[in-house]
């Protein structure tokens, strides 16, 4: 999806982004969505855009950059999302706890499973 330029001024037409996976919904869309009006509200600058492979850059270069990367684990995600007002208001009291209480649970009997791996890589080490 691209979201359309909003000033005549601006280089690029467009801001390509993703909404995807198995829980795509309203709810998610409207998060993004709010997430996008409060950066027009309040000007925020998105910087330039970032037009290589990600995959391929250095991590130094990434911080040189200032470029910084998502949340890489459920408990880091969680955290940024009580961070963020915005997208808890656009979920709602409501769903935001329940959201944070499913997650954590999940993210809890993740880790109370022995995994294949776990097995192959451990059980014969010692």
């Amino acid at each position: 999806m691209g979201i359309p330029r909003l000033s005549p001024t601006t280089k690029y037409s467009s801001v390509p982004s993703e909404v995807s996976g198995s829980d795509h919904d309203g709810r998610r869309l409207a998060a993004f969505l709010q997430a996008g009006m409060d950066g027009v509200k309040h000007s925020l600058d998105p910087g330039e855009p970032n037009l290589g492979n990600m995959y391929e850059m250095p991590v130094a270069t990434m911080r040189e950059r200032g470029i910084e990367v998502v949340p890489q684990t459920l408990p880091e995600a969680l955290a940024a999302l009580e961070a963020d007002p915005v997208v808890q208001s656009a979920l709602g009291p409501d769903l935001y706890q329940e959201f944070l209480n499913v997650k954590r649970l999940e993210w809890t009997r993740y880790h109370n499973q022995i995994t294949p791996w776990e097995l192959d890589r451990y059980l014969t080490l010692f």
